[in-house]
């Protein structure tokens, strides 16, 4: 494997109805209740919880899931362009506000046809979290079966007043999440990937509280969307499509994992599908606007690492993503583990390969890598160059996988000048699950 073309590897991280029940997005037009019986939040209580103006008039929320996502209800992505307010309490007055087209809404493809699936993405420009503007973490996949019954949580919106006029100012109420079992006595069927809270207090969401936040008193995670409320919003639960049950599709926006010096042009081709360079069955062009590389790259060495946003990629048996490690691994080196790394690089002979080659490596601690290259940053890692196999030129971003319980480790970014010399390099992925959670919400 040798020179000058780029290996990319999919990943998947992958964004205001009352049946009986109200749906919980404000028109201007309308007359409706503000979070009934709440209390208003303090500065800093909700730093994940946005505002939400539809160009339709329509208001809701949403909450902050990754610096370029926010999470909200499908029926509030039936418009042309939302504006989104960060970080105040002031409603619609945002320390920052970004007008998102709706180019970049992803509503469920469940959503309306069958119940349950009234949840959406947005995906917008990069955020900076402050002590005002922070994201709130999602359920972990191993919680996918959990129904959060009986647990405390806190719900928060901007919702209409009773006098025709709008919040102004963020309010929260604290709530039990209740059996859907019970949820059903007040609305006679309850889809299972909702949830409900119980009225206690004569506390509900109401309209212009679609798309915020149920999130979890302890160890908080966000385990609802609001979605619903009985008419009127003081007759029954208030209703939330769950996010739980939603995981797999919150994560199936499409991504790609490379090097960041793979991404100093203006746009790439990707080639998805075939072995054979460059003819993939399925090919996308990208532009750079759609190119994330590491904020501290080139500055700081160990951080070549990079991502792609993409349009959707169906998956076949020839196009399918690659799991990252766990959270639970973000402290192994992996050493002594066997790999395999794969690229379309240049061959011995001065070709680029026709066809994806392979080799099987081993990992090495980085003080072994350091008696060839003098110094490694910790956030690299490298493998050993056994009977002359090595990366070289144009297998940069390519992936290096763990053959047990297979798991991306590894992105190739550096070798010796010959490739034939010393160890091959790669960015330590389990050094960097926070930064691509964080810009796409792929975790495991």
């Amino acid at each position: 494997m040798t020179k000058k073309l780029v290996l990319f590897l999919l990943f998947v991280a992958t964004a205001c109805a009352h049946r009986n029940r109200n749906r919980t997005a404000h028109h201007d037009g309308g007359l409706q209740d503000i979070i009934v019986n709440g209390y208003p939040a303090y500065e800093g209580k909700a730093p994940y919880a946005v505002g939400l103006r539809m160009n339709n008039g329509a208001v809701g929320g949403g909450s902050v899931i990754g610096n370029n996502w926010v999470l909200t209800a499908a029926h509030c992505l039936t418009t042309d362009s939302v504006n989104i307010h960060y970080g105040s309490n002031r409603a619609w007055n945002g320390q920052l506000q970004h007008t998102v087209n709706k180019n970049n809404f992803f509503r469920h493809p469940g959503y309306p046809n069958s119940a349950g699936h009234d949840i959406g993405l947005i995906r917008t420009p990069y955020v900076s979290f402050t002590n005002l503007i922070n994201k709130v973490s999602l359920p972990k996949f191993s919680q996918k079966g959990e129904r959060f019954e009986n647990w405390w949580c806190v719900a928060c919106g901007w919702g209409g007043m009773s006098n025709g006029g709008l919040a102004d100012w963020l309010q929260c109420m604290d709530v039990q999440v209740i059996s859907n079992g019970e949820c059903a006595r007040s609305y006679g069927s309850v889809a299972s990937t909702d949830m409900c809270t119980r009225a206690t207090d004569g506390k509900s969401v109401c309209g212009g509280d679609s798309g915020g936040a149920l999130v979890t008193h302890d160890n908080p995670i966000q385990v609802g969307v609001i979605t619903f409320a009985s008419i009127g919003c003081k007759s029954g639960p208030s209703g939330y499509t769950r996010v739980s049950d939603h995981l797999d599709w919150i994560r199936e926006n499409d991504w790609i994992l490379t090097a960041a010096h793979c991404l100093t042009t203006d746009y790439v081709e990707i080639h998805y599908g075939s072995n054979w360079g460059w003819n993939g069955a399925f090919r996308q062009s990208v532009r750079r606007d759609n190119f994330i590389s590491h904020p501290n790259w080139p500055a700081e060495g160990g951080r070549d690492i990079g991502l792609i946003r993409t349009p959707s990629v169906g998956f076949t048996n020839l196009i399918n993503k690659v799991a990252l490690p766990s959270f639970s691994e973000e402290g192994d080196r992996f050493v002594d583990t066997w790999c395999v790394a794969c690229g379309w690089g240049g061959m011995d002979n001065g070709n680029l390969a026709d066809w994806l080659q392979c080799m099987d490596v081993q990992i090495i601690s980085n003080s072994e890598c350091e008696q060839s290259y003098g110094t490694v940053a910790s956030t690299d890692m490298c493998t050993r160059r056994t009977d002359g196999k090595s990366s070289c030129g144009g297998d940069s971003g390519g992936p290096l996988v763990t053959h047990d319980n297979a798991r991306l480790v590894g992105v190739i970014t550096f070798g010796s000048v010959d490739c034939h010399s010393g160890p091959s390099g790669y960015t330590r992925v389990t050094d960097y699950l926070g930064w691509i959670r964080d810009h796409t919400g792929i975790s495991y």
